[in-house]
């Protein structure tokens, strides 16, 4: 059984240096970093939504954001907001329309012009991230996949993607919240610049 672990946290550690080592992917979450900061200092607001783990990644990351990251960093809340997280409504939408339009809905009622959108998802294929990122589109907001597996259908859809090329979820989840955290840690190193 010892064996398992050791693999299990080699084979974790070999897909972050993959990420780590490719270079259009750090390209693309400093591209990223840069598109949110400027949401951000345009007084926008950002959105995040996903499914089950994913659910909690964009939970996580809009914690982040509205709470803060770095302890030693005060700051004002940036202004986001978790699409999965009221129960009621989910229940009440999926009830009432199905699951395929939770997310769009929400998009529609709390989104506007200028505004980002940042899903996650593992396999890039849920059909009510593919609604979302499209009703995203329709209305000007700015779409970013944090995605997995070869990012399905969402990364057309996207105009800033991060795959992460894995087909286990795990190891995608597992380098999701790296990125949460390093772009987090960005965005408030920016900020601190300009207080």
């Amino acid at each position: 059984m010892d064996n398992f672990f050791k693999d299990y946290f080699k084979n974790s550690i070999k897909i972050k240096n993959e990420v780590f080592n490719d270079i259009t992917t750090i390209s693309n979450l400093s591209n990223i970093s840069d598109k949110i900061y400027n949401v951000i200092t345009s007084k926008k607001k950002i959105l995040t939504c996903g499914n089950g783990g994913s659910f909690s990644d964009a939970s996580h990351l809009t914690t982040e954001l509205m709470v803060r990251y770095s302890k030693e960093f005060q700051r004002k809340p940036i202004n986001c907001l978790n699409l999965s997280s009221e129960g009621s409504l989910i229940t009440a939408h999926s009830n009432d329309y199905g699951f395929d339009t939770l997310f769009s809905r929400s998009v529609e009622g709390h989104g506007s012009k200028g505004d980002c959108l940042i899903i996650f998802s593992t396999s890039g294929n849920s059909k009510n991230i593919i609604n979302a990122l499209i009703k995203a589109r329709e209305i000007g907001i700015t779409t970013i996949g944090v995605l997995g597996n070869d990012g399905g259908q969402a990364k057309n859809l996207c105009d800033f993607s991060l795959v992460i090329n894995s087909n286990k979820t795990s190891y995608i989840q597992e380098c999701h919240i790296v990125i949460i955290h390093a772009l987090v840690e960005s965005l408030e190193n920016k900020i601190k610049l300009i207080k």
